[in-house]
């Protein structure tokens, strides 16, 4: 199989692409939002991925064990905050201020939380209706289903080490 999502380097999208995104995101953000600014929509529908990727052993070698569980998504959620924290040393927070690099999530603690935020916040008050479904590589095993998102913010810091 072949892979041509850029942020999996061409590679397996569960070696690289989740952690390329975390790693670009808080510089690429900006240019996201100036990019869909100027777009005047009658509806956005966020299909972003989640993000699966490889979980790392305790030697530091990535195995062949994915983050997603199937559909349990309390599993997703704490392997993601662990990448979040162990590797690129984010810890959530209640406040913000004084952060140079925050990452923000709407909706969830996920890449699809990441951009949520961004779409969120350049249409919010506009008419521009805005939705969430899951991403199109899952629709081949449940049907995709298009509805509101939740607005629940959640604000990571990178700590000091």
């Amino acid at each position: 199989m072949r892979y041509k999502n850029s942020a999996s380097e061409g590679q397996n999208p569960k070696r690289l692409r989740t952690r390329n995104f975390i790693k670009l995101w808080p510089n690429r953000m900006d240019y996201f939002e100036r990019r869909i600014q100027n777009w005047n929509p009658i509806a956005i529908i966020n299909a972003c991925t989640a993000g699966d990727f490889y979980l790392k052993a305790d030697s530091g070698e990535l195995t062949m064990k994915g983050a997603v569980d199937g559909t349990n998504r309390s599993v997703f959620n704490r392997n993601f905050r662990e990448l979040l924290e162990k590797e690129f040393q984010y810890v959530e927070t209640q406040r913000l201020d004084d952060i140079e690099t925050p990452l923000i999530f709407m909706g969830d603690i996920s890449l699809s939380g990441l951009v949520m935020y961004v779409i969120d916040s350049v249409y919010n008050n506009t008419e521009t209706l805005i939705y969430k479904t899951s991403h199109p590589s899952a629709w081949r095993n449940k049907a995709p289903y298009v509805g509101r998102y939740n607005r629940n913010l959640y604000y990571f810091k990178k700590y000091e080490l």
